[in-house]
């Protein structure tokens, strides 16, 4: 999986990059979502023909996330983006 901009169409100019500069971490385009208050930040994920392949017959999804020894922050998943559904 590759993270992928533009996070939302439409709102490119909203969006800014984590660890830009940082060449031990992939970049990521993040899009502000909510009040700055918040701290929602979405992102989009682009999945490889074999990953979507691996999804449909297996079914399985894994999420690894680094706290660095800090509490595990909230995180969801999902398919569609915030507001839009099935």
């Amino acid at each position: 999986m590759q993270p992928t901009s533009p996070v939302l169409r439409g709102h490119e100019h909203e969006e800014i990059v984590l660890a830009k500069n940082q060449p031990e971490y992939l970049s990521l385009p993040v899009l502000p979502i909510g009040s700055a208050s918040d701290g929602i930040l979405l992102t989009r994920w682009e999945l490889s023909w074999r990953e979507r392949l691996r999804a449909l017959f297996v079914g399985e999804m894994y999420v690894q996330v680094m706290t660095f020894g800090q509490r595990l922050q909230p995180i969801c998943p999902m398919v569609f983006p915030p507001g839009e559904s099935d």
